[in-house]
């Protein structure tokens, strides 16, 4: 009966994405755009048929391809939404629900990023049919990228939950998103692989949860590690979630006597 009622919650997050199709669609289109300049850059920077570290073109190509697969699950309007919940006071009517503000919150995100993921995947696949991008051969492959990239979203979404319960100090969110999404999206991988990084950078990428959004994810779907390689970076995924679920109770908890309602 619980499970039912976040599940109900997993819907409206569905329905409510499709509902602003316009708002879908950009969001989608900016990622893509973002994923075609960068492939640009980087074909640029191959022209001279180079390697460099342990990726060629082709695969910089599979590299860019996952990057916003997975970059694109979470959205910009999913990240604003929990900050200006608590920035407006609207968090005062979810507080008197009877669900956990943390878990109804990522269950409305895990269903608006359904069919955000569902048209970039369908963008990505036509993308990967024309640039005859490479795609693993074996279904067990997918399979386990799948059980990477669901822990993925949900290492972004704590990390986003926790940004966003900074604003009940701030009371502002803009400056606390868009500086977490600069260093997500370094220490992730989203903008170079975090092996061609210079060796210091990678140590501290390697350090931070961060590497479980695309690194990760990314290498197991291009099969630079596998076997029981891919099974403790998944491990390594899942012991961050528990990190990440523990730091955002202690923070809530925090937070919440720091309630602070403006215009409500």
């Amino acid at each position: 009966m619980k499970m039912r009622k976040y599940l109900k919650i997993f819907t409206c997050g569905v329905q409510d994405a499709t509902a602003y199709r316009g708002n879908l669609i950009v969001g989608v289109l900016s990622n893509f755009i973002i994923t075609a300049v960068m492939f640009y850059i980087w074909q640029v920077i191959y022209a001279a048929n180079v390697t460099i570290g342990s990726y060629n073109w082709e695969d910089m190509k599979t590299y860019l391809f996952i990057s916003f697969i997975c970059n694109s699950t979470l959205s910009w309007a999913a990240e604003t939404k929990i900050s200006k919940k608590i920035i407006t006071g609207e968090i005062t009517s979810d507080l008197i629900k009877p669900m956990g503000f943390m878990r109804m919150t990522f269950f409305e995100t895990a269903g608006a990023g359904v069919p955000v993921s569902v048209i970039s995947i369908i963008i990505m696949t036509v993308v990967a049919v024309f640039m005859k991008i490479q795609m693993p051969a074996s279904p067990i492959v997918y399979f386990v990228f799948i059980i990477s990239h669901i822990l993925s979203f949900v290492i972004n979404f704590l990390v986003s939950f926790i940004c966003a319960l900074f604003c009940f100090w701030t009371e502002n969110y803009f400056g606390i998103v868009k500086s977490k999404q600069v260093v997500v999206n370094f220490f992730s991988g989203a903008l170079i692989p975090l092996n061609m990084m210079p060796e210091m950078l990678q140590k501290i990428a390697f350090a931070l949860p961060f590497q479980g959004i695309v690194f990760i994810p990314s290498s197991i779907f291009m099969e630079t590690v596998a076997g029981m390689d891919a099974i403790y970076l998944m491990l390594s995924q899942v012991v961050w979630c528990i990190i990440l679920y523990i730091v955002q109770i202690i923070l809530w908890h925090c937070a919440i006597k720091k309630v602070v309602i403006n215009g409500g």
